[in-house]
């Protein structure tokens, strides 16, 4: 029967092939169970969990059952560790203190006040990231920037009031470990100049904000184009979510199609151009590989959040 029809050898990888969108089910549900119960699962039962996933790993080849098992396994292990390391590292109590952090997001003014992402460069017993309002006139700080300054800093808390926003949860999407506010005696000073990726972010955004375009323009190109949300005015916002087009600002599924669907059309114009390059690959090939090049590099140029990361 074989040798009168040689697809039959196929069918069984064909079968595996169909299992894999419940394995993916099987992954999601896993994540979904480590965030279900109001208390995260504790370290020795996660223990058993990664224990119990090795051994159903190993006889997943024999048993489908036993693949399904890994699945779930793996999305509960795998939520459940991550949610658990970010809040081991929360602050616990109010402290003020001095360190030395750097600038890791585009600063936002929000009339008189100046918000920063810090993370800490001294203090390895803090988070790794840190939201602090400077109050009042504050300095031109730069992103990338790193900044000597005392801070008080408090736990993150939020508000459970049904229908409005939870901030701990947004904290806990963002990985921030602590929040507070700069204080002016003694004064910050300034360490050294913007540096890294998000100073170039910061770079493109101020060389967009001197276009000769129209001022109201130029906050909603440069969240469009960067994510740069900082300059858009309160009143914009409430528009575009009344008029429910906030998902156009953040760098989500249309940017980055747009931007890899650009790449797979300049590589395919360069083999167009230079056709020996699909003697080594076909041009396909060269296509998706732009596309991805593309994709990636403005995705962490528009800083890499957690939208983007889902489209890519």
């Amino acid at each position: 029967n074989h040798r009168r029809d040689p697809v039959a050898p196929l069918r069984p990888s064909q079968s595996a092939a169909g299992m894999r969108p419940l394995h993916a089910l099987c992954v999601l549900a896993g994540v979904l169970l480590a965030y279900a119960p109001a208390v995260l699962a504790p370290p020795l039962l996660l223990g058993i969990g990664l224990a119990t996933l090795l051994l159903a790993l190993w006889r997943a080849r024999r048993q489908p059952l036993a693949g399904f098992l890994a699945a779930f396994l793996s999305g509960w292990c795998w939520a459940g560790l991550q949610a658990s390391l970010q809040l081991a590292e929360r602050l616990p109590t109010v402290q003020t203190l001095t360190l030395t952090a750097r600038v890791v997001e585009l600063p936002e003014r929000r009339g008189q006040t100046l918000r920063l992402m810090l993370a800490p460069e001294d203090r390895p017993d803090l988070p790794r990231r840190i939201r602090v309002n400077w109050w009042g006139e504050a300095p031109a700080v730069g992103a990338g920037e790193r900044w000597r300054m005392t801070l008080k800093l408090r736990p993150v808390r939020g508000l459970a009031n049904p229908g409005g926003f939870d901030f701990e949860r947004q904290a806990l999407v963002e990985g921030i470990g602590a929040i507070g506010s700069v204080q002016n005696e003694p004064a910050p000073v300034r360490l050294s100049t913007g540096t890294g990726l998000v100073a170039l972010r910061a770079e493109l955004s101020a060389g967009i904000a001197a276009l000769p375009e129209p001022a109201p323009q130029t906050p909603l190109l440069r969240a469009l184009e960067l994510g740069d949300t900082g300059q858009l005015a309160e009143a914009t916002c409430a528009r575009w979510r009344q008029l429910g087009l906030t998902p156009l600002i953040a760098i989500s599924g249309l940017h980055v199609t747009l931007v890899g669907t650009l790449g797979a059309v300049l590589a395919g114009g360069i083999c167009w151009l230079f056709p020996r390059l699909m003697l080594i690959r076909p041009r396909i090939q060269w296509q998706a590989v732009a596309a991805l090049v593309g994709a990636t590099g403005y995705s962490v140029l528009a800083g890499f959040g957690v939208p983007a990361q889902r489209t890519l």
